[in-house]
């Protein structure tokens, strides 16, 4: 006996390639129409590995139009938008879909994350850490966003929070894995 399990939010990272994301996104949509779905388009993993090199502009728009949110970083804002500045780039897709460029790859001391919606954009911004660096944030970043976002937080207090939860991350602890063990009220009331 097979059961159905009920869904209001889902996140997506590495996927094969667009056309099965879009066949995806239809299957979600169909089981639960109201689905917010985050999508993060990991183009290139930490460990070097490049898994998207460009993007089909229709299918990506079409993409969109189906998910919350997407999270992509300066590279892959590049990748999925081509020949445009990343603040145009966000721009450009928030027509489809809100959207969070992360900025943490940024040469500036500032890691500057831009949230992209039909109603305009909001920075947050952190400082950098000197010499700090894990595998996964903007898997982690997004995972948390969602779970902020389920309970019950607006997109823009859920990034913002997500953004202070992966400084914690980042400070976690020696190494390339980071921890979460942390109180989340610290972070929420940051």
């Amino acid at each position: 006996l097979q059961r159905e399990a009920d869904f209001n939010f889902v996140k997506i990272g590495l996927i094969r390639d667009l056309n099965l994301l879009n066949r995806l996104l239809d299957q979600l949509i169909l089981k639960n129409s109201e689905v917010k779905i985050i999508w993060d388009p990991v183009c290139k993993a930490s460990a070097s590995f490049t898994f998207h090199t460009s993007a089909e502009s229709k299918l990506l728009e079409k993409i969109c139009n189906k998910i919350y949110l997407v999270t992509p970083n300066l590279e892959e804002i590049s990748v999925l938008v081509p020949d445009n500045e990343a603040d145009k780039a966000g721009k450009h897709l928030s027509a489809y879909c809100n959207v969070l460029i992360k900025g943490g790859h940024s040469n500036d001391h500032l890691s500057v994350d831009t949230l992209y919606t039909s109603e305009g954009t909001v920075a947050f911004r952190a400082e950098k850490l000197p010499a700090v660096s894990k595998r996964g944030t903007g898997c982690v970043l997004s995972a948390a966003i969602l779970s902020n976002l389920a309970l019950g937080m607006s997109l823009e207090d859920s990034c913002k929070n997500a953004k202070n939860y992966i400084e914690h991350y980042l400070l976690s602890g020696p190494g390339r894995i980071g921890n979460h063990d942390y109180k989340m009220n610290d972070v929420v009331n940051k």
